[in-house]
C-alpha cells in the first residue's frame, strides 16, 4: 500500500503517460504538494478534494506509466506550491 505522508487534501487524481496513475496532494499548510506516481490502483473512495490524514491509504505501488513492468515502485516527490 501507498500511504499519505502527511495530513492535507487530495488536489488531483491523474493518469499521465510518464507517471501513470498519480495522486497530487497538498499538505495541511498548503505550502507543499506531495506527488505519488506509478500507482497500480487508487484506494477505494479516494477522490479529488477529499481530506487526508497521515497514514491513510492512497493506493497501491505499481508499474503504470513509463515504469518497467517488472519493477513496481513509487515515485514520490515534494514540490513547493
Amino acid at each position: 500500500p501507498v500511504l499519505s505522508a502527511d495530513d492535507g487534501r487530495v488536489l488531483r487524481l491523474f493518469d499521465s503517460e510518464e507517471g501513470g496513475l498519480m495522486v497530487y496532494a497538498a499538505d495541511a499548510t498548503g505550502r507543499f504538494i506531495l506527488l505519488y506516481g506509478h500507482l497500480d490502483a487508487y484506494a477505494p473512495g479516494l477522490r479529488e478534494g477529499a481530506a487526508l490524514r497521515r497514514g491513510q491509504p492512497l493506493g497501491t505501488v505499481g508499474s503504470t506509466g513509463n515504469a518497467a513492468g517488472d519493477a513496481p515502485h513509487l515515485h514520490f516527490a515534494i514540490l513547493r506550491s
